[in-house]
């Protein structure tokens, strides 16, 4: 990594210094590393730069702050990718106000310039889980990698249904990667890690705050060749990310619903503006007619098996509790006898293991190997 890298690493970390300001900054003085090497009151005499800022900027170690991120993004297993490396997404690259630094746990590969994002609300209906998991299905079949934001609902179930489907999915999250959020995707998330990745522009520390995740959209949709909404309500993130698809040139999808429902408000308003309305993958392939072919898969073919994993303790009564039909998550938690927040871990691992299956209404069934294997 260069010191022109190092020094991209620490205007990104620099509080009131977006991707932007930053980008304009090294235009201005020539490079990023340059930057650094200025007096304040050129940086103050630049527009949107008070004084304040100009003296923190001046006033940053800025070679220490950089090897403070490459540090923490070592110990967490992430790298760090700047606007000028080549392997810097070229799909995102391309995008107005693209981030000059990523943050990536596990690997961005050529093939996921094939992507579509899948957005929606986080409280979903089950006609929206059910209709997220047929199209996923069936985009991650023709070679698709699905791109969402690891949010709880609708963006949970597209990269699990990647997942299960042995595709591959990207995250793109509003914090830095020193903590999972939702704490609730903790499992999710080490599972895109390993067959995907999960994808900041922020530095490792930042908290997840509401104003940086329309932000983070931005990257959603500029990751992917499209944007494909299932549910949302008329003021909704999802909404957003459908917008940064229109301003940066890309497709909008949108799956129809109940005109009764609040979740179709907004997906019905985004058809009435020219989204593509989708009830079949045909409608979105169609569309895209750079990846409108099945691609085969880069994985071996002994890598696209599923091994069937040994049970733990906690997942060995799960599955004799669904040995005999299925059962309503209180059911599961009389005859469990476990606490809610592991029995639900439990569940989404088994879930994405293939070996349970959720029905609407929380109705869980068991659909893997008999209860043979005890960790």
């Amino acid at each position: 990594m260069t010191k022109n890298s190092y020094a991209w690493i620490a205007l990104n970390s620099i509080a009131g210094v977006g991707p932007v300001l930053s980008r304009r900054l090294a235009e201005q003085f020539g490079s990023a590393g340059k930057v650094f090497a200025q007096p304040s009151r050129y940086l103050a005499a630049m527009r949107h730069i008070s004084p304040e800022l100009a003296e923190r900027i001046c006033g940053t170690a800025w070679e220490q702050v950089a090897e403070e991120e490459l540090k923490k993004s070592r110990a967490c297993g992430a790298r760090i990718v700047t606007l000028e490396e080549k392997t810097y997404p070229a799909v995102l690259r391309s995008i107005d106000f693209s981030p000059p630094v990523l943050y990536v746990l596990g690997n961005w590969l050529p093939e996921d310039s094939k992507a579509l994002a899948v957005v929606g609300s986080r409280r979903p209906s089950a006609y929206g889980i059910t209709a997220t998991k047929l199209l996923v299905r069936d985009l991650v079949r023709q070679g698709l990698t699905i791109v969402s934001g690891l949010a709880l609902g609708i963006d949970t179930q597209a990269h699990m249904t990647a997942l299960q489907n042995n595709g591959r999915t990207l995250a793109v999250v509003a914090h830095g990667l020193s903590h999972v959020y939702p704490p609730e995707n903790k499992e999710l998330w080490h599972s895109i890690a390993r067959q995907g990745a999960v994808i900041s522009e922020f530095p490792m520390a930042q908290p997840a705050v509401p104003q940086l995740f329309p932000r983070r959209n931005r990257v959603i949709s500029g990751l992917s060749q499209g944007v494909l909404v299932v549910e949302a309500r008329v003021r909704s993130g999802a909404l957003i990310t459908a917008r940064w698809a229109s301003e940066q040139g890309k497709d909008v999808f949108a799956v129809p619903g109940s005109f009764q429902s609040s979740l179709s408000q907004g997906t019905h308003a985004l058809i009435q503006d020219g989204a593509k309305l989708v009830t079949q993958v045909e409608d979105i392939l169609q569309e895209l007619p750079k990846i409108n072919e099945k691609h085969t898969s880069s994985m071996q073919p002994n890598q696209r098996e599923k091994a069937i994993p040994l049970l733990s303790p906690e997942n060995q009564k799960i599955c004799q509790a669904l040995e005999s039909g299925a059962l309503h998550i209180d059911q599961l938690l009389i005859q469990c006898q476990l606490p809610l927040p592991a029995l639900l871990e439990s569940l989404l691992s088994l879930e994405l293991q293939g070996m349970v299956q959720c029905a609407p209404g929380q109705f869980y069934h068991w659909v893997g190997e008999k209860c043979i294997n005890v960790g």
